[in-house]
């Protein structure tokens, strides 16, 4: 089975030519063969994060090969001030298999002392977080690894220049924390590194639709040289036990 853990989609805009639309995410699925994706909003740069995700459930409800990523804020908006728990529980009811954080964008930080009480109702359902290398204080990652140890947390778009001297240590001391095996992660070994140093448990198959081609990592994890067991739960197993986990009231 093959689960994409790293794409967006979503209705039309207007005013955004480029966005990549329903439609296209799943010809793009078909092309590839892809079973389901985990899809982030289109909409959630432009709009309000909590508008962006009714427009995310709305644009995905008809389709169950698209599972919605939700946007998370540590307060405000009409799901989150003073009620996280609530909003959190509410979002795992409806469908959402993980919450994205924007925090630069939204102007907070990860660090528990401003998103504490979000982690700790995500961490409460067992609802992944993502988080993207460049948008977190990777100081304030490690706080949240070492106070949350039942949260499991999605590392995206992680740059593979030689040894990635953040990463690949938080990955070894944390089992929560995964990596997403992007195109970039696929040069030369690349693959075959990671899994012989950090095992396969750890690590997921994204495309980064639409910024990157997903064949590269299609072909990647498909030739690699590592065991089938290890590519049968890059390939989409790893993100299935996640979701799995997550509790619904």
């Amino acid at each position: 089975m093959w689960i994409d853990v790293c794409c967006r989609g979503g209705s039309a805009r207007d005013h955004g030519a480029g966005t990549p639309t329903v439609d296209q995410l799943l010809a793009e699925m078909d092309r590839l063969h892809i079973d389901q994706s985990l899809v982030m909003s289109v909409w959630a740069d432009v709009i309000s994060p909590e508008h962006a995700n009714v427009q995310l459930f709305d644009d995905l409800a008809p389709h169950n090969r698209l599972l919605p990523v939700v946007e998370v804020l540590p307060e405000g908006g009409e799901r989150f001030l003073d009620r996280q728990a609530d909003g959190v529980a509410w979002f795992a009811n409806q469908g959402a298999v993980a919450g994205v954080m924007h925090c630069q964008r939204n102007s907070f930080v990860l660090a528990p002392w401003c998103s504490g009480q979000l982690l700790e109702a995500m961490q409460a359902v067992h609802l992944p977080l993502m988080v993207f290398y460049g948008d977190v204080s990777h100081d304030h990652l490690f706080e949240v690894l070492c106070d949350f140890p039942r949260l499991p947390v999605i590392f995206h778009e992680v740059p593979r220049v030689g040894y990635n001297r953040i990463a690949y240590p938080l990955l070894k001391q944390f089992p929560q924390l995964y990596l997403v095996c992007d195109p970039p992660q696929y040069v030369h070994i690349g693959l075959e590194y990671l899994v012989d140093r950090i095992g396969f448990e750890q690590l997921l198959f994204g495309t980064r639709y639409p910024i990157c081609e997903g064949g590269s990592a299609i072909s990647g994890l498909m030739y690699a040289s590592i065991s089938d067991e290890a590519k049968q739960a890059i390939s989409g197993g790893n993100i299935l036990r996640l979701m799995r986990e997550i509790r619904h009231e």
